[in-house]
């Protein structure tokens, strides 16, 4: 079995991940710390609020023509293009940032959202297609620890000069920049690097009436039908983004005097048991997917909701934002996988894109509810027992779906403990219809 970093492309792709989350987040943190600090708390979430918003929405209007593109094009031709729009929109913004005001700041930062929602399902759909069905959990697993990396490099990397005093903002905001240039233009070259595999499917036609919402919410009810472990895969992901994105409004609202520094403390806590969980996920699934992770690290997240408001020490709160991120990423990772082991080649690209479409309108109604029903001061437990009932039904439908993958799952790790087992030839199952087990013994 060839190592995953043998691949030709693998490696470059991991930085390019990693150099694109780069680039949006440091866009995202220079308006925060360049903007927001002249303002009382309640202004400064509502400015959180509008770029995560601006974030939501990028990724919303456009997923029908971001997974059209996917599919009609070969993948790795369109992240080399969107890399050469990002060094383009790399020099525009630190001008905008230093002489616009905010609007002149938010509509470049608006610019790099798109980008990044184009990006976004050319990026997932290529993995397939570079490592093969065998590592398609590997391959997640690695997408997945670098976000959290990257998340916890940029948070302190463009933190740190505007909070340390140090230095005056206006060189903060042209030193990272400049940093910001440099990511885009090694992002760029890096692109080049990537082989084109896989196959497109140049006759499709784009239907323009896809651009309005109605059409991708019966998409979704007809890929659930259709192709069932690809749509409850998304309802999923779109069920834990949707009560992450909640959590995390609801903790920056009722605490504004704990200052930024806090907030990012908790967010390197959530990102750094991110990464843990990736690295976990991706022993246990080499070679195959484990989906028992999945209905294992539902419950532990829906019981983390019943402790988060009774937890206040500043010790003991980012141990269990840390079982968070860590049980997120064990749920992240393998239903991720799925939707790219089970959508059908020539339309995996449009069917990335209607995830991300799921994910972003649940976190962006999670958004407005949040803020609407947070400002007059409601008791904030309220939020918690409202996501803990919503996570412990996906918990129990989980369960219900998957009771086999669980107990197949604590039956594999009690054999392992006395013995190597090794999953070979899942690239021999097809994506869709049905196959022949026939075993010889």
């Amino acid at each position: 079995m060839v190592s995953i970093f043998k691949i030709p492309g693998f490696s470059p792709y991991l930085a390019i991940v990693f150099l694109n989350i780069f680039n949006v987040l440091a866009n995202s943190l220079i308006i925060y710390h360049k903007i927001c600090p002249g303002y009382e708390a309640k202004t400064q979430i509502l400015f959180t609020a509008i770029v995560a918003g601006l974030f939501f929405l990028a990724f919303i209007l456009t997923h029908p023509l971001a997974g059209y593109l996917s599919d009609k094009y070969p993948k790795n031709k369109i992240i080399k293009f969107l890399a050469i729009v990002a060094l383009g929109l790399s020099f525009l913004t630190p001008l905008g940032y230093y002489w616009g005001g905010w609007l002149t700041a938010f509509t470049l930062l608006f610019l790099f959202f798109l980008q990044a929602a184009f990006f976004s399902p050319a990026k997932l759909g290529y993995i397939r297609e570079l490592v093969g069905k065998e590592n398609i959990a590997g391959a997640n697993a690695w997408g997945q620890g670098i976000t959290m990396l990257a998340m916890v490099f940029t948070g302190t990397i463009f933190s740190f000069p505007f909070t340390s005093g140090e230095m005056p903002k206006i060189t903060a905001v042209i030193a990272s920049g400049c940093l910001i240039i440099f990511a885009a233009g090694l992002e760029t070259v890096l692109a080049f690097l990537l082989p084109q595999r896989g196959q497109t499917n140049s006759e499709i036609l784009f239907d323009r009436k896809e651009l309005f919402l109605s059409p991708a919410f019966n998409q979704l009810l007809q890929l659930i039908k259709r192709n069932e472990v690809v749509g409850l895969s998304i309802l999923g992901l779109t069920i834990f983004w949707g009560i992450t994105l909640v959590m995390l409004t609801v903790f920056t609202i009722y605490n504004p005097g704990l200052g930024a520094n806090s907030h990012i403390f908790w967010l390197l806590a959530l990102a750094g048991g991110g990464m843990a969980g990736a690295w976990t996920a991706g022993r246990v699934s080499r070679n195959y997917i484990e989906t028992g992770m999945i209905p294992l690290s539902a419950i532990v997240i829906t019981f983390l909701f019943l402790f988060f408001p009774e937890v206040t020490s500043s010790f003991r709160r980012p141990i269990l934002f840390f079982l968070y991120g860590m049980m997120g990423s064990r749920l992240i990772v393998p239903l991720n996988s799925l939707i790219q082991f089970n959508a059908r080649a020539n339309e995996l690209g449009r069917i990335l894109a209607l995830n991300n479409f799921s994910q972003y309108i649940a976190m962006l109604l999670g958004l407005i509810i949040t803020i609407f029903f947070a400002f007059p001061q409601i008791n904030p437990v309220f939020f918690f027992r409202g996501l803990f009932l919503v996570a412990l039904g996906g918990s129990i439908y989980a369960f219900l779906k998957l009771p086999q993958t669980f107990i197949r799952y604590l039956v594999t790790w009690l054999v392992s403990q006395h013995y190597k087992l090794r999953v070979l030839g899942i690239q021999n199952i097809p994506s869709s219809g049905g196959v022949w087990l026939l075993g010889n013994h």
